[in-house]
């Protein structure tokens, strides 16, 4: 007497019934229906004992195997609820599309990890012109010139090198020219470098004591709304704006 198979656990049928209607196109063998058979015999043992039928169908009918194939590509192929894409996913790419809604034409930047995906699509924009700075203070005179020229430009710098621009901050806001900085944070959010701290106690007093006004975002909604606001505020009103992005929103970095 033969043993009797084993119905399989629920969470191999669908390992199974891929295994099955991969083979589908190769010839229907005696061996090949008889495991057909076997796969509509364990979905529908498994539908009757989860109690998965909705009314009005038949157990035959969803256990044929176009069931079978409709429902693993409803499963691949479905949005899910949790994995649904958010603002916070992709916020560099909101900030360029604000930038651009903005009409900035020039990019000036020290290379900074927080800002590389920013930088990378500026530097790919062939109506953008980028200017890779020596030192930050470069990019506050670029700005002035820029608007001089009629054209906008937008700043990008980590806190660290805040310091190195407080003297040349003065040429934009005694010269009353638009200026927008985004500063990434460094010396916050589960810090490792210990040299980041002091000047990231000092990034904000430093840029109000000379002038700026300054905002601060923790979020991916708040930042892109906050440089909406900053730019609005640079650019149309003639004011010296920085946005400070909080370090908890770069990401922590460990070397």
């Amino acid at each position: 007497m033969s043993a009797r198979r084993q119905t399989p656990h629920p969470s191999e049928l669908a390992s199974t019934c891929g295994d099955a209607l991969s083979h589908r196109g190769r010839g229907r063998s005696n061996a090949h229906r008889a495991r057909i058979r076997f796969i509509r015999k364990s979905v529908s043992y498994t539908i009757r004992r989860y109690q998965i039928v909705p009314d009005g169908q038949s157990f035959r009918a969803r256990t044929s195997l176009a069931f079978i194939r409709d429902s693993r590509r409803q499963a691949v192929h479905s949005p899910q609820p949790h994995l649904e894409t958010r603002i916070s996913d992709d916020w560099p790419s909101e900030l360029y599309r604000v930038l651009k809604a903005a009409d900035v034409r020039q990019m000036s930047y020290v290379p900074d990890a927080g800002h590389s995906q920013l930088i990378r699509m500026f530097s790919a924009d062939r109506d953008v012109t980028t200017n890779v700075l020596t030192t930050e203070e470069e990019g506050v005179a670029i700005a002035a010139g820029a608007w001089l020229g009629g054209q906008r430009s937008v700043l990008l710098m980590q806190s660290s090198g805040v310091g190195n621009c407080i003297n040349m901050l003065s040429l934009s806001a005694i010269g009353r020219f638009p200026l927008l900085m985004l500063v990434t944070m460094r010396g916050e959010w589960a810090e490792f470098n210990p040299w980041q701290v002091p000047m990231s106690r000092a990034t904000q007093p430093s840029l109000e004591a000379i002038g700026l006004k300054v905002m601060r975002a923790e979020t991916a909604e708040d930042l892109v709304e906050t440089v909406e606001s900053a730019a609005s505020l640079a650019y149309d009103a003639d004011q010296q704006i920085a946005v400070l992005i909080g370090q908890r929103l770069i990401g922590k970095k460990k070397w």
